[in-house]
């Protein structure tokens, strides 16, 4: 419902994966900036830390990497027909916590699925994304 009211309010399409029921969104915002951002916080169950899906919308090419400054880039995976740069961090307290990312283009926007969960988990969040993904870059054309 919020994602919608966002759509509508910016008349651009937002990306929300499809995720377990038992998941619980802790925050689900636009987040003022240049560039603003879409942005929501899942706590995927107990133990599993929390995942932070994060749009980038219209970003520079610079934007993941002001968002992730503390990252290494890691491989670069496709995962559902999408391919997403990973990166790793040395010392999750000091990166808030965070200790995986993955990171793409998604047409005129950037897509960062990161945060404390299990890599699988994230990857998993990054593969339901896909679809979302391909009509961003189809619309941007």
């Amino acid at each position: 419902a919020i994602a919608q009211r966002v759509e509508s309010d910016i008349k651009h399409p937002v990306v929300v994966p499809e995720v377990s029921a038992e998941w619980r969104v802790n925050s689900a915002k636009l987040v003022g900036g240049a560039p603003s951002a879409w942005e929501i916080i899942y706590a995927p169950g107990e133990g599993q830390g929390f995942i932070r899906v994060s749009q980038g919308l219209k970003a520079d090419p610079g934007w993941a990497s002001r968002e992730l400054p503390t990252g290494k880039p890691g491989e670069v995976m496709t995962l559902g027909g999408v391919e997403w740069q990973s990166y790793t961090f040395a010392d999750p307290s000091k990166s808030g916590n965070i200790s995986y990312a993955l990171s793409t283009v998604a047409g005129t926007d950037h897509v960062l699925v990161f945060g404390s969960s299990p890599e699988k988990i994230m990857q998993e969040t990054a593969t339901a994304l896909a679809p979302q993904i391909d009509n961003l870059k189809e619309a941007a054309k």
